[in-house]
């Protein structure tokens, strides 16, 4: 779909496996439901919403984002700025990995089948599933990049007939600017019997990135339940800020990030972002300190330093 600019007013609207390009702004008043198409593993992303000028989603405004549940496919959002006002929310909560309750979905999926499914997996490993205070089945594996997260969270393992939970999606934005004061995020889901899916992700590069303090970003995984469901590990989170040639995003993308370390910066944080960014583990794991326990997830806040010989105007 092609538009000059656009305005989604008062009223809710969902579009599937659409790509939407836009030649102006696009401002999001209410409600927008998008779905990724599945990834064809050329391209690393589902489906393309491409704005020529500015993204600003309202207070009160909530853009859900739900990625493939088979294939993992996700949306990347592609803008000259982007802004996320107080009170306005990006949700990609359960809309990652899914699958039935014969199979699940994912990388990182937790083990299934029988009565307590094994926690899914992504920047943590999940939890193993609890009978009798005894290991069940085990949690999915880690995976995906820590530096670029291009994967939405894996499900649980299914169990006891019950479809399993779905993991974490992924909120991809690319844009020069980008102001985030408002709440991201994609954590999760917790169901009985089943294992809880992992957390998903955040991935974000732009040139300057700023947030106030009410900000949130939060990638979770999916709680423990007293049914014996394995917990979902943490999810993943990396903003980027700088200048990146084609040559350093290639590397990092490719997981190759140690060839360009000179260039990286890395930080718990940005002073431009007072707000929160959370990709712990399910709460209430039963394990403690063992080895059946999940594991939280990792934050990325990443400079690009310009490349030797640049020369920089500061005005």
């Amino acid at each position: 779909l092609r538009f000059p600019a656009a305005t989604l007013p008062n009223y809710q609207s969902r579009m599937e496996g659409t790509e939407v390009s836009v030649g102006g702004d696009l401002d999001l008043e209410y409600i927008w439901r998008y779905a990724s198409a599945a990834t064809n593993g050329v391209i690393d992303y589902g489906a393309l919403i491409d704005v020529s000028n500015a993204v600003t989603i309202a207070p009160g405004a909530t853009l859900y984002l739900s990625s493939h549940p088979t294939n993992g496919g996700s949306a990347l959002i592609r803008a000259a700025s982007f802004t996320l006002a107080e009170g306005a929310t990006i949700n990609a909560d359960a809309r990652g990995f899914g699958g039935t309750s014969q199979v699940s979905y994912g990388p990182g999926r937790g083990s299934g089948g029988g009565y307590r499914g094994g926690g899914g997996g992504y920047g943590g490993r999940g939890g193993y599933g609890s009978s009798g205070g005894n290991p069940y089945n085990a949690g999915g594996v880690s995976n995906g990049l820590p530096f670029a997260p291009l994967l939405p969270g894996s499900s649980g393992g299914y169990a006891n007939g019950v479809v399993c939970s779905f993991g974490g999606g992924l909120v991809r934005i690319e844009a020069g600017e980008v102001q985030a004061d408002g709440t991201i995020t994609a954590n999760g889901e917790r169901k009985d019997y089943p294992g809880s899916g992992a957390g998903g992700g955040i991935f974000i590069r732009s040139r300057t990135f700023t947030g106030g303090s009410n900000a949130i970003m939060r990638a979770t995984g999916g709680n423990y339940a007293s049914s014996g469901g394995g917990i979902g590990g943490g999810g993943r989170i990396a903003v980027w800020r700088g200048r990146s040639d084609e040559s350093v995003t290639a590397r990092i993308l490719a997981g190759r990030e140690d060839e360009v370390r000179s260039r990286l910066v890395v930080t718990d944080g940005f002073p431009t972002y007072l707000g929160t960014a959370d990709e712990q583990k399910g709460l209430n794991d039963p394990w403690g300190d063992t080895q059946y326990e999940g594991h939280d997830g990792t934050v990325i806040f990443l400079t690009v330093l310009p490349a030797p010989g640049t020369l920089l105007l500061l005005r």
